[in-house]
């Protein structure tokens, strides 16, 4: 009996060593470029070139990970005030950003594939017209499509993705900006699968 049990015991243990093998964790740090695009109706603006950073916390299984960020970032928009005479007014709206991110990874645990929500939650406006200021929405919504090339061995990440504004955050001139974004991700600790 007591052999038995032994028997048993030994083989649970190792079912859960074999799956914790399979389940792979990483905390880092995140920081790159941002190229935002603005889409504003029978306005004409012009594009601009930002940064973001932040952290990110990774959970990998065998088929599928999760992946959910903290970014600090920006989404300025250039507007025409002149009509043709190219004489741009600029609004920095500064968000912090929270991707919800589905991940699949193949090519041997090289390339993962990304997507999912982003919500946006804006901390500053430097609008000085206070009803021009008060346009804006508080919250930003928005849908991630990504590419991250892994380089496991020395925890490096390299990323590009396109950022797709759903919800305009500014009701009048009905502004929703997209985004292309592409960076580095930093391991600070944790494994990937296989303890790579």
């Amino acid at each position: 009996m007591k052999k038995k049990l032994l028997v048993v015991l030994s083989f649970f243990l190792f079912s859960v060593n074999n799956q914790a093998q399979k389940v792979g964790f990483e905390f880092g740090l995140k920081a790159g470029g941002d190229y935002s695009i603005a889409k504003i109706k029978a306005i004409d603006t012009k594009n601009i070139f930002l940064g973001h950073a932040g952290v990110y916390i990774n959970t990998q299984f065998p088929l599928l990970g999760f992946q959910v960020e903290g970014l600090f970032t920006f989404k300025n928009v250039n507007t025409d005030i002149s009509n043709a005479n190219a004489v741009y007014e600029t609004t920095n709206l500064k968000y912090l950003q929270i991707p919800l991110l589905l991940e699949r990874t193949t090519l041997f645990g090289f390339l993962t594939l990304q997507t999912g929500p982003q919500f946006g939650i804006l901390l500053s406006n430097n609008t000085k017209d206070i009803n021009a200021k008060n346009l804006y929405a508080d919250n930003d919504f928005s849908w991630t499509f990504g590419l991250k090339v892994n380089i496991p061995v020395i925890g490096l990440h390299i990323y590009g993705r396109y950022i797709y504004g759903i919800i305009d955050i500014n009701q009048q001139t009905k502004t929703s900006p997209d985004q292309i974004q592409f960076g580095l991700e930093y391991r600070l600790f944790g494994k990937s699968i296989g303890g790579l």
